[in-house]
């Protein structure tokens, strides 16, 4: 890559939130430079010109319809709503045992997943045990699929609302329909948001679905600079101040998905549950060189309203999600949502997003 490495300084030093070291220069000539950019800022990315995606449009290669995830030695799916998986009646946690009569315990996750994958049509043979203890083989067709940025699922004997991505535009639209239908239902248990499977998305998306349950004028976050500029978010619509709000978490939940859940927490609309999240409450900026190539590093961090971040500081929830039981004693007990094996994200724009899981 051939991007010139004096402008590459020359936005960090004007912009970034943690200014380069006096050494950057003389060591992103040397390189690697995306190497050396991560260890200046670990958010940090270059993008070659072919490799830039417009965020969520991504496409996935033909598969089951779900996302391999992996705790430990064992390997879980997580079906998509409406995929091959969830329609085969897969339980989001199964633990994958074999693929198509091959034992894939302790195997890599990259290499399990490539080996879900294949031509759209083409069958697949799954050994399964479910959360529960049974064990199920079944057998899947592949087809090509792209997971809703918003999802409906039950677990536990409780239906969540899962928010996988914060897309400008269509996130909001979405929770508020789901929101709609559940207040039609007169539930008299708490709404779930199930925030583990999220890695972020537009911040300013999740910013307008934290207004879905707060009144007129709540100050929601600050967007603070190096200089110490702040510039301050409020909501501006009344929102749903009665629904009762249950937000799951785990240690995938990071950016637009944590600085929600803390929005949250702080005007004590939520409790969280489940395990500590990634504490990444940081905005990365995407800015287009002369090439072609697109940099991308953090320009700015989320402060709440009494000035506390949770960038570099995991939000802690405030109880732990119920274990599988047929899964305890069986290693440590599993609850649905330990860190998966994951690729560095390659969407980009105005996002706050940094990683993306494998896909199945």
């Amino acid at each position: 890559m051939a991007t010139d490495v004096e402008q590459i300084i020359g936005i960090l030093e004007a912009r970034a939130l943690m200014p380069p070291p006096p050494d950057a220069r003389e060591r992103l000539a040397v390189g690697p430079i995306e190497e050396t950019l991560r260890r200046i800022d670990p958010y940090a990315r270059l993008f070659a010109a072919d490799a830039y995606q417009t965020p969520g449009l991504e496409a996935l290669p033909s598969g089951i319809g779900a996302e391999l995830k992996s705790t430990g030695a064992h390997l879980e799916l997580w079906p998509y709503q409406d995929g091959p998986a969830d329609r085969a009646g897969i339980i989001g946690g199964s633990r994958l045992r074999e693929v198509d009569g091959v034992e894939v315990v302790g195997t890599p996750p990259a290499e399990v997943a490539e080996r879900l994958r294949g031509t759209r049509g083409s069958a697949v043979d799954l050994t399964l045990s479910d959360p529960v203890g049974k064990e199920r083989r079944v057998r899947l067709f592949r087809s090509d699929f792209q997971p809703l940025d918003v999802e409906s699922h039950v677990e536990h004997d409780r239906q969540l609302l899962r928010i996988r991505r914060f897309r400008a535009g269509l996130t909001r639209p979405a929770v508020a329909a789901r929101l709609a239908a559940y207040r039609a239902q007169r539930a008299e248990w708490p709404l779930v948001l199930d925030l583990r499977f999220s890695g972020g998305g537009d911040v300013f998306e999740a910013l307008d679905v934290a207004g879905l349950f707060l009144e007129s004028g709540r100050e929601l976050v600050a967007f603070a600079d190096r200089s110490g500029g702040r510039e301050r978010f409020t909501n501006r619509r009344s929102g749903d101040t009665v629904t009762p709000l249950s937000i799951w978490i785990g240690p995938d939940t990071a950016s637009a998905a944590e600085i929600l859940a803390a929005i949250l927490r702080y005007h004590g609309r939520a409790e969280l549950r489940g395990s500590p999240s990634l504490g990444k409450c940081s905005i990365q900026t995407d800015v287009p060189l002369p090439d072609g190539a697109v940099l991308r590093f953090t320009e700015k961090r989320v402060l709440l309203p009494d000035g506390s971040t949770c960038d570099g500081h995991p939000l802690e929830p405030d109880r732990p999600l119920p274990s599988a039981p047929a899964f305890e004693g069986e290693g440590a007990s599993v609850p649905p949502d330990r860190r998966r094996h994951v690729a560095d994200d390659v969407a980009a724009g105005r996002q706050n997003s940094i990683r993306r899981p494998d896909y199945a």
